[in-house]
């Protein structure tokens, strides 16, 4: 846009400019300024071409760049949602592992009541038959 708001300014100032030579030239009837005036009609026209290829050029990559850059943003989202959903599944697992480990304590610590309440019983029969 910039590129365009230039080019206008310059073909309006050279339109402005040409005006005048014009203006001169033809009160002096020149062949040779109508020539002059020509040429630099030519380089400007070709002037206008080039920016306008610039300018569409230019375009062209910021399509191709906003283009690339909601492709990758799509990859990053398809990722981050492929990674919550593991982190999720190895939340879930490990709270499962965890119940697990605390159900087989409790059993490993009623076992273990049950044992020394076995060997209490036994110590009290042992006591009683050595007397």
């Amino acid at each position: 846009q910039l590129l365009e708001q230039r080019l206008q300014e310059l073909w309006r100032g050279e339109e402005h400019r040409l005006a005048q030579e014009s203006l001169r030239h033809q009160e002096a009837n020149d062949s040779d300024g109508r020539q002059i005036l020509e040429d630099r009609l030519q380089e400007l026209d070709q002037m206008c071409q080039s920016l306008s290829r610039d300018l569409a050029r230019r375009s062209e990559d910021q399509v191709e760049q906003q283009e690339a850059a909601t492709e990758q943003q799509a990859a990053l989202e398809a990722s981050r949602r492929q990674l919550q959903q593991e982190v999720i599944a190895a939340l879930e697992e490990g709270r499962r592992a965890s119940e697990q480990t605390e159900a087989e304590l409790e059993r490993e610590r009623q076992c273990q009541e049950r044992a020394r309440a076995e060997i209490g019983e036994h110590e009290c029969r042992y006591e009683q038959l050595k007397c």
